[in-house]
């Protein structure tokens, strides 16, 4: 009976206890809440929470950093690939374009050439013609000439 007692006075000072910390236990809560709200501090647990959310933003804010800087440093180099190609087929144009112009100029400078020996040709051949259509007027002129005087010793000679 002692011994059941004993530990029936126990439990009621267990118990008491247990109350006595229960109300401690409502005042702290009281007081964290007062001050929380008094402090606009924030709750520890929803800090943790917070912090842990701002951690794993983080690391998908590094990751996706990296992967746009992969995909920007892939882009780029596609990019300048492209543009060196371009730029190759540009220059191989530009000459092909500068020997096509060299190719017609020296074209044209011979044709330019000919044109101007057919030119001068055509010149001497008309100061040709003058002189021949002159003399041959001249030589007609004087084979009218020839002509009428032998009609005439003609005449004359059957007069005779």
């Amino acid at each position: 009976k002692l011994a059941l007692a004993d530990m029936t006075g126990q439990k009621e000072a267990a118990v008491k206890e247990c109350e006595e910390l229960n109300v401690s236990l409502d005042q702290w809560r009281k007081r964290v809440e007062s001050l929380t709200k008094q402090y606009k501090l924030v709750d520890p647990q929803d800090h943790a929470k917070v912090k842990s959310d701002l951690e794993a933003c983080r690391n998908e804010l590094l990751e996706t950093r990296e992967k746009l800087t992969s995909e920007t440093t892939k882009v780029i180099k596609e990019k300048e690939t492209e543009i060196a190609k371009l730029k190759e087929q540009f220059q191989r144009e530009k000459q092909s374009a500068q020997k096509e112009t060299e190719k017609t100029s020296a074209q044209h400078s011979v044709i330019t050439t000919k044109v101007s020996e057919l030119e001068r040709e055509i010149s001497v051949s008309k100061t040709l013609t003058l002189k021949l259509q002159a003399s041959l007027s001249e030589t007609t002129k004087k084979l009218e000439a020839s002509v009428q005087e032998k009609e005439i010793a003609d005449r004359n000679a059957d007069e005779r």
